[in-house]
């Protein structure tokens, strides 16, 4: 359902020493956030993709090891460039008589492991990216040569974190993205601003980026980061702001870099569940809230009985469920437990903004006589 082909740098390919386990690259981080959000049950169709290749520098072993016991199907990343660069160069394969398949086109055995894998991949829902317009329209053609749909309802959704970059190459390419995940800084830079880049500043920026095309439908989203705060802004829904769940000044936000792809990996997860960008921006949050409690991989532990127990009881008498919904827990919490907390908490404050705006304008607030 989800795989990143954001391509890593050097400094996100360590092996060893402390920061093995650290997810310093986009996609370990989208990857993580896709996993949070889509639970052990479908745990196998977010993909991950592993090893070193001339056009590919895959996450740490150490890394690898632990998202595959979390259930990540990992597929080589010299696989995925072979058979790329094969479908580019038809006139280099063998000519047979019969027309090859593409389950077939390198000679692969049909029902082999790793080719099942690679035609899981190019089946997935969400494919995420990182990099500059060129490079999202190269590996958007890549995936097109390789059989990936690229228009109609078949059509993937693209996820896409543009860097390096004009804003015109930006214009052009949004179209192409159903969901764009910026930084402040980097909406800032694109649009030629100086100065302090709150809330306001960040809304000008997207307002001034949503008169153009987003997404291919034109129906895109854009995501942007801000302190302790996450945009959502589409053309139909307008602009909403999603708190993040833990406060900078939180004693439990250790880790304040390499959030925002977990933020976007979690969020395009459940848009697609469930169609809705408010409850998507929710599991956002929460994703990004575990990766922030400490420097690398959170933990997580299966919770089989205690989770049976818990639907057994919500079947039978009504009863919540508790931390551990979803067989599993993240840093000893539930992922839903999270999400249902903040939802009770944007509730909470929205029935607090508006009694205090019915004192302000004089009327009586009757649960209170």
């Amino acid at each position: 359902m989800f795989v990143s082909f954001a391509h890593r740098t050097a400094q996100g390919t360590a092996t060893g020493g402390p920061l093995s386990s650290v997810p310093t690259g986009a996609d370990i981080e989208a990857t993580l956030g896709a996993r949070m959000a889509l639970g052990s049950r479908d745990a196998a169709n977010v993909f991950l993709i592993t090893g070193d290749h001339e056009a590919w520098n895959g996450p740490s072993d150490q890394t690898v090891q632990t998202m595959r016991s979390w259930g990540v199907t990992t597929v080589s990343a010299t696989l995925v460039e072979d058979r790329a660069q094969a479908a580019s160069n038809p006139g280099q394969q063998k000519k047979k008589k019969k027309k090859k398949s593409l389950s077939n086109l390198w000679g692969l055995r049909r029902h082999s492991p790793a080719q099942a894998q690679l035609q899981a991949l190019l089946g997935a829902a969400i494919f995420h990216f990182v990099g500059s317009a060129l490079e999202l329209r190269n590996e958007l053609e890549k995936l097109a040569s390789l059989g990936v749909p690229m228009q109609g309802e078949s059509k993937p959704i693209v996820v896409w974190e543009p860097s390096n970059l004009s804003l015109y190459d930006l214009q052009q390419a949004l179209p192409l993205a159903d969901i764009a995940s910026f930084s402040p800084n980097t909406l800032a830079m694109l649009l030629g601003s100086e100065g302090d880049v709150d809330e306001a500043a960040i809304e000008g920026y997207v307002g001034t980026l949503m008169v153009g095309e987003i997404g291919p439908s034109g129906k895109g989203i854009i995501l942007v980061r801000s302190d302790e705060k996450h945009l959502v802004a589409t053309k139909e829904g307008g602009l909403s702001w999603t708190p993040t769940f833990h406060t900078s000044g939180g004693h439990q936000y250790i880790h304040r870099a390499g959030t925002a792809s977990v933020f976007a990996g979690a969020f395009a997860i459940r848009f697609v569940q469930r169609g809705n960008a408010a409850e998507a921006a929710l599991a956002g949050s929460v994703a990004e809230s575990f990766a922030q409690e400490q420097v690398g991989l959170p933990s997580r532990d299966p919770c089989p009985n205690l989770s049976a127990q818990e639907d057994y009881a919500h079947a039978s008498y009504g009863l919540p469920r508790g931390r551990a919904a979803g067989n599993e827990v993240w840093n000893l919490v539930g992922f839903e437990v999270r999400v249902r907390e903040l939802r009770e908490r944007i509730a909470a404050d929205r029935r607090h903004q508006q009694s205090q705006q019915r004192r302000l304008s004089g009327e009586t607030i009757t649960d209170e006589m």
